[in-house]
């Protein structure tokens, strides 16, 4: 995620500041959806390299890296003597790119051929009961 977004950022960052964009305009909008496309390919990305819980996976990959993109800029706005943006705004922001990254990971799902059934998929009933025996007697029920 942030190999794409922290290079947008960066630029819709410097276009608003020399005011060459408005923050209502279509080029932000744009920009806006590109940060959006890249937490969906982040969390695509780790559910590919997951065993399995790749939905969470694919969350927590985009949050994390929005989480960590949004502090080292409060930092540096901090450093700077720059505003900072209000703490809610990030907690806001990395929660949408969790669920674009969990998009991204349920995109996996659907367009990758299941190798094993996931922890969420599975039989977990007890051998007795998916292969129609008793417990108490050892025998298949008809």
């Amino acid at each position: 995620m942030a190999v794409i977004a922290v290079p947008v950022a960066l630029g819709q960052m410097f276009l608003l500041d020399s005011d060459e964009i408005t923050p209502s305009s279509g080029v932000n909008l744009l920009l806006d959806l590109a940060i959006l496309f890249s937490a969906a390919a982040g969390g695509y990305a780790a559910a590919t390299f997951a065993d399995r819980l790749r939905l969470q996976h694919g969350a927590a990959a985009s949050g994390l890296a929005a989480a960590v993109i949004q502090v080292v800029g409060g930092v540096r706005r901090a450093v700077a003597g720059e505003e900072v943006s209000h703490p809610l705004g990030w907690i806001l922001l990395v929660l949408l790119c969790a669920t674009c990254g969990m998009f991204g990971a349920w995109i996996h799902r659907k367009v990758t051929p299941p190798d094993e059934p996931d922890e969420l998929s599975r039989d977990v009933r007890p051998d007795h009961e998916r292969h129609g025996g008793s417990q108490r007697t050892g025998e298949a029920t008809s």
